[in-house]
């Protein structure tokens, strides 16, 4: 490979561990040791009560596969990758067009001495800025590409070794919650069996009494009948 080339080396990689907080600070020593350091980190516990952790990690790009090497063997490796971006390119381009703006800032600067006018001297001054203010956008440029070619990012992803999962017996709190739904529901009904009682209660009595007197009535004059057919 052309040692001149610029390269971006970033990895991913996911682990099952025994135990999630001891492997991070282990995560954080490997990187100290190769002078590297701990970027971001993240502590989770879903639903389940299952534990994870993710870690980006920062390390010297020439020390990527030495810190991959010390930190797979944490836990068993569930999935790996690792990435590589040329950015050469870019790099002859930035320091193709600062060069040429240096060049210019130079002759705006020898112009600006020679200017004679306010008019011609607030002219050169405000192309003087554009060109520094353009020069400054790159250089901040090349600075943050090299220290991406310069550092690697490792995004480290951590899970807990799963117990599946806990069966219980019996639970209680599931039992005394549906027992007290039961309770609100016949309560419920007997609540309103009542008012329905209360309230229709005056509307049949009536009812109920003329056909009771119409039944007697009837079965009187049947007796009646009855009797003197005899």
């Amino acid at each position: 490979m052309n040692p001149l080339r610029k390269l971006i080396k970033n990895a991913t990689l996911t682990l099952r561990v025994e135990a999630i907080a001891g492997t991070t600070e282990k995560i954080r020593a490997k990187a100290d040791q190769l002078g590297g350091f701990i970027s971001n980190s993240r502590f989770d516990v879903d639903s389940q009560k299952t534990e994870s952790a993710t870690i980006e990690a920062k390390v010297s790009s020439d020390k990527l596969d030495q810190f991959l090497l010390e930190i797979e063997p944490l836990g068993k490796v569930l999935s790996k990758s690792e990435t590589g971006q040329d950015v050469t390119d870019q790099f002859v381009d930035m320091e193709a067009r600062r060069s040429n703006l240096e060049r210019e800032e130079e002759s705006l600067l020898v112009i600006l001495k020679s200017a004679r006018g306010l008019k011609d001297l607030l002219a050169v001054e405000q192309e003087l800025a554009r060109v520094r203010g353009e020069l400054e956008a790159i250089e901040g440029k090349l600075k943050h590409l090299n220290y991406q070619v310069d550092y690697s990012t490792v995004a480290v992803t951590l899970t807990a070794t799963g117990q599946g999962p806990t069966v219980t017996f019996w639970d209680m709190s599931g039992t005394v919650g549906n027992a007290w739904f039961l309770l609100k529901l016949s309560l419920r009904l007997v609540l309103q069996a009542a008012i329905y009682f209360v309230f229709l209660l005056p509307l049949g009595l009536p009812a109920w009494w003329a056909h009771r007197r119409a039944t007697r009535s009837s079965g009187l004059k049947r007796d009646f009948v009855e009797e003197n057919l005899h």
